[in-house]
């Protein structure tokens, strides 16, 4: 709800957040980690506790660091206004990613409310997302 995350970006032999406008420029390379992304379907966690996320690939750590503030961003759309906002895609100019997405699966843990994981599975044949979230 603090409206702030990180944006990561995955190329074939990195991935590495964006910056903000306080660390480093909005939107210019940040810290980064040689990581072959290509290799194999690698299941990525991202974790955000307080004020720093990790990224681990299985069980080991690839990147950490501070959670950005991108709320600078002003454009047609703005998804940096939306607080729990998850998204997947290519903002580059030549728009060429290329992913194969199993699942998602995002827990938030609040002191009020207790949510159990939600997960969102692509059936790449239908071309149909199916959604098992649950709220208590």
């Amino acid at each position: 709800n603090d409206k702030k995350g990180v944006e990561l970006a995955f190329w074939e032999d990195e991935i590495w957040a964006q910056n903000d406008s306080s660390t480093g420029g909005l939107f210019t390379h940040g810290e980064g980690a040689a990581f072959d992304t290509t290799a194999s379907l690698t299941d990525y966690q991202v974790m955000i506790v307080g004020d720093t996320y990790t990224v681990t690939a299985g069980t080991n750590v690839i990147l950490t660091g501070a959670v950005r503030d991108y709320t600078d961003f002003a454009g047609t759309i703005d998804p940096y206004e939306t607080p729990n906002f998850l998204f997947f895609g290519d903002d580059t100019t030549s728009a060429q990613a290329r992913i194969h997405l199993s699942y998602v699966s995002v827990t938030p843990v609040f002191s009020d409310f207790i949510y159990l994981p939600v997960v969102i599975a692509e059936n790449a044949g239908a071309g149909q997302v199916e959604n098992s979230g649950n709220r208590r």
